[in-house]
């Protein structure tokens, strides 16, 4: 859960930046040979960064679950259960959680957690 929280503080952060790389719109003045009452209004956008995102990208690791077990919705014996994994399926893990469980994802969609005792990862 710590996990999740600082990726979450991480994508906030860069939200943040990203808001304050923009810059405003520039006001031009009226010359003497228009109006007073007429100004025109030229948005300045800013070049996209060059830079690489503060964080690398999520390579997925796949694992291989090595016995029946259940997806759930919490990681502990007592959460609601998402579905049955069988021997032999295929999930993309999504991050480590304690205790042993770790978050995944299955082909269909279905996200939850599995103890990780139960999971071969590569």
């Amino acid at each position: 859960m710590k996990r999740f929280a600082a990726l979450v503080m991480i994508v906030m952060l860069f939200g943040a930046a990203l808001m304050l790389m923009r810059k405003p719109a520039r006001v031009v003045a009226a010359t003497e040979t228009e109006p007073a009452a007429t100004l025109t209004i030229v948005p300045v956008v800013a070049a996209p960064p060059t830079a690489t995102p503060p964080f690398p990208a999520v390579i997925p690791v796949y694992c291989t679950v090595t016995g029946d077990l259940h997806l759930r919705t919490q990681p502990n014996t007592d959460a609601a259960v998402i579905t049955w994994l069988k021997a032999g399926d295929v999930v993309t893990r999504m991050y480590n959680s304690w205790d042993g469980w770790v978050a995944v994802s299955t082909a269909d969609g279905m996200s939850g957690y599995a103890h990780g005792n139960w999971l071969t990862c590569r």
